[in-house]
């Protein structure tokens, strides 16, 4: 007998079934659904083929082979090369191509980072601390 899917899952999954690796920022998805044509679904074609093939908790380059764009996100590998071009225009990958090769390709974070040394100029009442 199965068992019943967990209270807090939407949908169950059946067995053999492929899965996302989620865990997109919004903030990313906002700005690649932005981006013209495919460049969503290849986006998330290299996001959840990176995240297979992390290797001690950090991104490598990986390939993004044509059955693999194909099969569940419907890319064809045209749609796939304009993708790329618009994916890397807009900083949101990198991409290191070879004459006869895959090409490889590298996320990364458009986001902005925070600094810390800011901290110390907090307008809250941290920065209010008396001094003794």
């Amino acid at each position: 007998m199965p068992r019943p899917p967990p209270p807090d899952s939407p949908l169950p999954r059946h067995k053999g079934e492929r899965f996302f690796f989620g865990d997109v920022p919004h903030s990313l998805i906002r700005l690649v659904s932005a981006l013209p044509g495919r460049s969503l679904a290849t986006y998330l074609a290299i996001w959840d083929r990176s995240k297979l093939e992390m290797r001690n908790g950090k991104v490598v380059p990986v390939t993004l082979p044509n059955a693999f764009a194909l099969d569940p996100w419907g890319t064809d590998r045209h749609a796939k090369g304009r993708a790329l071009r618009a994916l890397e225009q807009a900083g949101l990958i990198s991409v290191t191509r070879t004459k006869g090769r895959a090409p490889r390709i590298t996320l990364r974070d458009p986001r902005p980072r925070v600094k810390q040394a800011k901290l110390i100029n907090a307008p809250w009442p941290l920065s209010r601390v008396p001094r003794s």
